[in-house]
């Protein structure tokens, strides 16, 4: 937090380390970060679409949406549901 006041950037929500600092004082929920699964998991954000976690590329993971086979770039921080194949 005393990083971020020195020097803050023009949108809060870049900031990687200052959404995880800032998201230990909300209430407790079934969401986990995309970054906490490993390659190849299924989850779903909140819009209920189920994806495939891939790569890392730079800052954000490529991931591969199952009903389209459409290629999306997610925040690691996104909140996301752990799911299972069936």
């Amino acid at each position: 937090m005393k990083v971020y006041s020195v020097s803050p950037s023009a949108a809060s929500c870049t900031d990687v380390r200052l959404i995880k600092i800032l998201k230990k004082y909300d209430d407790a929920s079934d969401y986990i970060h995309l970054e906490e699964l490993n390659e190849n998991q299924i989850f779903s954000l909140k819009d209920s679409r189920r994806y495939i976690k891939g790569k890392k590329l730079r800052k954000r993971f490529l991931c591969t949406e199952i009903g389209t086979g459409r290629k999306y770039l997610i925040s690691p921080i996104a909140e996301v549901i752990k799911e299972t194949l069936f």
